[in-house]
């Protein structure tokens, strides 16, 4: 809506009154805006008498009455342009209609999507969890094999690592020699010349007997007779119901000579009363190179208690010159403890 102003001293002309559309100032220069339908389309002209004289302030006062009567009645009559009408969706209600349907549609499609796209992710994450689960043992509490394995392996080595630092049997030797085990007669020759190799002592005779019934085992800390058969009577800590004996030998990785062949093969055990008395068969035994370093061989006849023992050795594992004893035990259980 356009508007042409007058200034306010102009006078129109005679030639300017005819029925042409003039446009005459508003009041105070404001645009003013009303209803087309209340808007007259006729404009009156006005002359402006320049000789008149009133004063500024009536005129002014005038002129804001008016202006203001005007508005309140809505009748002020100027001369505009009507502009385009403002668009607007009214015959083209269909269209709009479609259009804010496929709004409502993508809004629907991608709220779905969106909820869609949450339960695939958590199902994912729900199945992921539940692989490492399984794999973990699941819920029925089964063990991974790895993690299985390795706590056995574990275990057997804390086990083996105990048994060495204390004892590979696990029983006591009643015939220990610190607890108070001892030699009292041996029926052998010692061997006191022993041959080396490369300067190590295949086997020392000067250890003595005693030397098998002592905790250590290091090579050549044994008892050397010559030949292969000796006989020796041990006395026990206490009388003893013995129920087994064990006979250990260096393994012949750590031998002087790579072999075990001065190792014991086939002994007999005997029970006595006394260190002169009559004696009971306990048993024959065999150690054997395959069987390990410390080898375990059960008593036969378990009946009595006895304080003194005879080891009789018969044969050893070839070697003709001597034959090296390392360790005895002998185990069971002991009159005051049974």
């Amino acid at each position: 809506m356009s508007y042409t102003y007058v200034s306010k001293n102009s006078e129109l002309s005679d030639s300017d009154s005819d029925n042409s559309c003039q446009t005459r100032r508003h009041p105070y220069n404001t645009r003013l805006s009303t209803k087309s339908s209340n808007v007259q389309q006729t404009c009156k002209t006005k002359r402006v008498n320049r000789n008149r004289r009133s004063s500024p302030y009536k005129f002014r006062g005038r002129k804001i009455n008016e202006a203001l009567t005007a508005l309140s009645d809505n009748t002020m009559d100027y001369c505009f342009e009507p502009g385009p009408p403002p668009l607007r969706c009214r015959n083209n209600s269909s269209l709009c209609s479609f259009f804010l349907g496929c709004f409502y549609i993508l809004l629907i499609a991608g709220t779905f999507f969106v909820i869609y796209s949450q339960y695939i992710i958590t199902k994912e994450v729900g199945k992921l969890k539940e692989d490492i689960n399984n794999m973990k043992g699941g819920n029925n509490r089964r063990e991974d094999p790895h993690a299985k394995l390795s706590k056995e392996l574990d275990k057997k080595c804390s086990e083996t690592l105990k048994l060495l630092l204390k004892d590979p049997v696990g029983r006591p030797d009643f015939a220990l020699e610190s607890s108070g085990g001892k030699i009292l007669s041996v029926d052998a020759a010692p061997y006191s010349n022993p041959k080396s190799l490369f300067g190590f002592s295949l086997c020392e005779g000067d250890h003595g007997p005693s030397s098998m019934i002592q905790a250590t085992t290091a090579p050549g800390q044994c008892w050397a007779f010559k030949g292969q058969t000796g006989k020796a009577v041990l006395q026990l800590i206490d009388y003893v119901l013995i129920d087994s004996v064990t006979l250990e030998h260096i393994p012949p990785t750590i031998s002087p000579s790579g072999s075990i062949d001065s190792a014991p093969k086939d002994f007999k055990l005997w029970g006595l009363e006394k260190p002169n008395g009559g004696k009971l068969f306990l048993g024959e035994f065999r150690y054997t190179a395959e069987g390990g370093t410390v080898q375990t061989f059960n008593v036969n006849n378990v009946s009595s208690y006895y304080k003194y023992v005879e080891f009789e050795i018969m044969t050893n594992h070839g070697n003709k010159d001597f034959t090296c004893v390392y360790r005895i035990r002998l185990h069971g259980t002991a009159r005051k403890y049974g």
